[in-house]
């Protein structure tokens, strides 16, 4: 004889419904019930902005319920039913619902905060930072059953930009720049929808003449070393460059043409890098270098130079600093120690001058043995120095 179904509470199909858009909503709207406001008693009503939240759902699975329903009652009984479950954990949501930790464990999560934390506090990515303070406040329940461990700092990346990115903290220190930084919203979206943008570059100081507006349409934001970077392609012929955020004003028009498929942005996207890659920095060369390059007929730079003591172990460390590197160790001293090495790099001479800065940074550990040309320029730098200090001696 078939057993008899027991019947329970969900049973009745608007019950069942219920717990499902319960469910729902709390995938759907991470966070949900978090402390905005508070009731006239100084109570949160957190329940009522999760019931709003349920109706919206239930709005679009076509299921028509009263204002006021359900009940904050009758929530409460709900969630604490997902506790003897396990689809949410048994302690206190004061900073609003969420199922579980998705699809990360708690290391996992811990790490991620962490990027998240370094980009808003020292890359200062104003979009980042408001996310983070969101997880701040939704995990401090996660953070404290685990003794302050998840919002402990283990990486951090603290490369910090030497500008200011966030229109907020501009305002508050007035310190504002119209910047491209105000629009970051709707450029991320241009980059997802391959659209055609103008903005307005307000200044170059490599090229002071290099102002005014610039069609174009942007592949990706960047951060390097000390300042975001958006690369990006010149509608008119293709160029691809990298350009600094801050000296774009907060002029931002969207030209009404076709959005390109994603799959035409990563292949663009694809070529920058691989500039990126074969280059010393951020510069990309100019169109007919560009295009020279990536045919792969473009004559490359083989340069060496000698570095010296104290900064041998230094640049014998560095073992990727570029795909074309070879590091050659020279002749032992009497003690047996290296008395120098040669470092060799082939570059398109686009990249020159910013391999030559970062050579510059060793003063008189360094010199250059090849090519020719650049033994005569660094030389001239070497002596321009000397006259410098001469002239300032004498004044």
């Amino acid at each position: 004889m078939p057993k008899r179904p027991e019947i329970h509470r969900y049973s009745d199909r608007t019950a069942f419904d219920r717990l499902s858009v319960a469910i729902a909503t709390l995938a759907r709207y991470p966070g949900v019930g978090c402390a905005t406001g508070e009731t006239k008693s100084g109570q949160h009503h957190a329940l009522v902005e999760v019931r709003t939240k349920m109706q919206s759902v239930a709005r679009a699975l076509n299921l028509h319920w009263e204002d006021n329903y359900p009940a904050t009652a009758t929530i409460r009984k709900d969630l604490e039913l997902l506790k003897d479950y396990g689809i949410l954990d048994r302690r206190m949501y004061r900073w609003g619902y969420y199922l579980g930790k998705g699809a990360i464990d708690l290391a996992e999560l811990s790490c991620v905060l962490d990027a998240l934390n370094s980009q808003a506090k020292y890359q200062g990515d104003p979009f980042v930072r408001q996310i983070a303070a969101r997880l701040a406040k939704r995990f401090k329940g996660l953070n404290f059953t685990n003794e302050g461990r998840l919002f402990y700092p283990i990486r951090q990346q603290i490369d910090t930009s030497i500008v200011f990115t966030d229109p907020s903290e501009m305002m508050e220190q007035g310190k504002y720049r119209h910047t491209l930084f105000e629009r970051l919203e709707q450029l991320e979206a241009a980059i997802l929808g391959g659209k055609t943008i103008e903005l307005h570059r307000v200044s170059d100081p490599y090229d002071p003449t290099n102002v005014g507006l610039d069609r174009i349409i942007p592949l990706q934001l960047i951060y390097s070393d000390i300042a975001w970077y958006l690369i990006c392609e010149n509608v008119a012929d293709r160029h691809l460059s990298v350009n600094r955020l801050d000296r774009y004003s907060d002029y931002y028009r969207e030209i009404d043409l076709p959005g390109r498929d994603l799959s035409v942005q990563r292949e663009r996207l694809d070529l920058a890098h691989l500039l990126l890659t074969n280059g010393w920095g951020l510069y990309l060369g100019s169109l007919d270098e560009q295009r020279t390059e990536l045919a792969k007929t473009l004559t490359l730079t083989r340069i060496v130079v000698r570095f010296w003591s104290p900064v041998l172990t230094f640049i014998q460390e560095g073992e990727r600093r570029h795909h074309t590197q070879r590091i050659r160790a020279g002749k032992k001293d009497d003690l047996g120690w290296m008395s120098y090495l040669d470092y060799e790099v082939t570059l398109p001479p686009r990249s020159v001058n910013e391999f030559m800065l970062w050579v510059n940074r060793f003063m008189d550990a360094a010199q250059i043995i090849s090519p020719p040309a650049l033994i005569d320029r660094h030389l001239a730098q070497a002596r321009g120095i000397i006259a410098k200090y001469q002239n300032a001696s004498s004044d």
